[in-house]
């Protein structure tokens, strides 16, 4: 019988016979649970911690005889607790920046074969499920910064048998704060029709995401579109005729922080960007050329406002504004070819490269 104040514990009524009034004791699955005599017409066990399977193994030991013992099986003795199930453990994973799957397990007192849940998941049930086949996951769920998350499992045999587990919020894109674009790579695919031309555009991002993000040349937007895409042909790229480069801005959408790069590009030849007049450019010196510590600068034209050094991934090191001859340390650059691009008062541009060893 089932223990009235202890839910799944239950006690054994054990009646003995026999043509003695010795002492005996009496074991369940191997452990001591009562003791008595021949002179008692039944003998209560327990409590008894109830097991997952409802067996039952009872020995009656004859105290002064150890070899003589009486055995009787009891199969599917169960005790329903209030409610079986235990608390939930939901582990969550994201999909992509949008999507997150949930993992649930919990403990279920004495499953049987047939024993169901149904789970529910911020007031939308997803179904049941069979118990014993857990963990039960729910996927394509929705994250965001706003949901308050909470799971509820019911028992299907008992509604009033439920468990909780409260999440909160579930924003998979924290799991992108960090900026991680780098190596933007343009290759020139050709000219085309009223001063516009055709660009293979690609760039690495390290995320298990399919991002989205937006590119703009010259401050001005081109596209939005998912790293999924890339690399990405972009068409009917307008020239702007004032400088032989563009700035190219890549930019990660949806980050808590600003996750953006830029790029400088030089424009195909066949475009008519050329500088008004290159003479005055072509005197710019750089010495030494290679150089391992300091380099020189000199001959830079009035007409010269800035200039921009770039590596030879396209990516800016360094601006300088309102310069004349000057020298600059380059001795933490790695080794390699740098260029830079020197801008004049009405946007006019051209290159020079060195060589750092």
């Amino acid at each position: 019988m089932c223990h009235e104040t202890m839910p799944n514990y239950l006690s054994l009524l054990v009646s003995v016979e026999g043509n003695n009034k010795n002492d005996f004791i009496v074991k369940v699955n191997g452990e001591e649970a009562a003791s008595g005599n021949l002179t008692q017409t039944v003998t209560e066990t327990g409590p008894i911690l109830s097991n997952e399977d409802g067996y039952y193994l009872v020995e009656v030991i004859d105290k002064k005889s150890n070899d003589c013992i009486a055995t009787s099986e009891l199969n599917q003795a169960f005790c329903e607790a209030n409610c079986k199930i235990g608390e939930l453990e939901v582990l969550t994973q994201c999909i992509d920046n949008k999507l997150f799957s949930a993992s649930i397990t919990f403990p279920y007192m004495n499953p049987r074969e047939e024993s169901s849940v149904k789970i529910i998941g911020n007031g939308v049930n997803y179904g049941s499920f069979k118990v014993n086949e857990q963990p039960i996951v729910i996927e394509q769920l929705v994250a965001n910064d706003f949901d308050q998350w909470e799971f509820v499992v019911i028992d299907n045999s008992m509604e009033d048998c439920q468990s909780k587990a409260l999440l909160g919020s579930i924003a998979c894109m924290d799991d992108l704060q960090e900026c991680t674009l780098r190596n933007i790579e343009v290759d020139n695919l050709g000219c085309t029709n009223n001063n516009e031309y055709e660009m293979l555009l690609s760039f690495e991002f390290n995320s298990e995401f399919d991002a989205e993000f937006s590119c703009a040349i010259n401050g001005q937007m081109q596209i939005n579109a998912n790293t999924s895409s890339l690399p990405m042909k972009m068409t009917r790229v307008t020239s702007d005729n004032s400088t032989d480069v563009e700035i190219i801005t890549i930019c990660i959408d949806n980050m808590t922080e600003e996750c953006c790069l830029d790029y400088l590009h030089k424009k195909p030849n066949c475009l008519s960007n050329s500088v008004a007049d290159n003479s005055e450019f072509e005197r710019i010196s750089i010495s030494p050329n290679p150089a391992t510590n300091l380099i020189s600068i000199e001959d830079i034209p009035q007409d010269v406002i800035g200039l921009t050094i770039v590596d030879n991934m396209g990516r800016p090191l360094k601006n300088i504004e309102g310069i004349k001859n000057l020298s600059l340390d380059v001795s933490k650059y790695p080794n390699g070819v740098y260029t830079i691009f020197f801008y004049t008062k009405d946007n006019h541009a051209i290159s020079k490269r060195f060589v750092k060893l």
